[in-house]
């Protein structure tokens, strides 16, 4: 295999843009053969910087898209960024699709039909709906279900107001954001 050295992944990175971008324009484009940018665009694939939507269309990732607007090189700790896996059936994914279909909820209603046998599962789905209204996905409405304790205050009533689609954002705790693969964008929590 022919060496990619990060002059050619930057190449193409920049070349590149959140539309989807066609194999030929970009060896058009670009001063590299096209064994070279097949090969740059490979690592960047692998790294999680870019994405194939269909054989030979090619475009940023929200990663990739980050990565070039805050000025970041391609290289060091930017180049081990691994893709992010989507789990289809993680406890947040299954919370996301029982949020999209009910409209009005509170935390049981998502933990009755999303819960499996996580331990904890409740209070993470808390805490996703806090990240959640945090970040505009979810506004809590006033008002409030009646509990069924004499001395209860109710349970709080959420509404999904951010519908991007089919997959759940994706929490990054330190940088304290969601990364949103349907919208293809990054939503601060602060």
């Amino acid at each position: 295999m022919l060496p990619v050295n990060a002059t050619h992944q930057i190449a193409v990175l920049g070349a590149l843009s959140v539309e989807p971008v066609n194999l030929n324009d970009l060896v058009d484009r670009l001063p590299i053969d096209r064994a070279r940018t097949i090969a740059a665009m490979g690592r960047l694939i692998a790294r999680g910087l870019a994405e194939r939507s269909e054989v030979g269309i090619y475009a940023l990732s929200v990663t990739g898209t980050v990565l070039l607007r805050d000025g970041l090189k391609v290289g060091g700790d930017a180049c081990k960024v691994r893709k992010d896996p989507v789990y289809a059936d993680s406890l947040r994914q299954r919370a996301w699709r029982a949020m999209r279909l009910a409209g009005r909820f509170t935390v049981a209603d998502i933990a009755r039909a999303a819960l499996r046998d996580e331990r904890d599962g409740e209070d993470a789905i808390r805490r996703f709906f806090t990240a959640l209204t945090a970040a505009g996905y979810l506004v809590e409405r006033h008002g409030r279900i009646k509990g069924t304790a004499p001395s209860s205050n109710g349970f709080k009533v959420w509404q999904l107001v951010r519908d991007t689609g089919e997959w759940a954002p994706r929490y990054v705790q330190a940088r304290k954001h969601f990364v949103d693969r349907n919208a293809r964008e990054v939503f601060s929590c602060r």
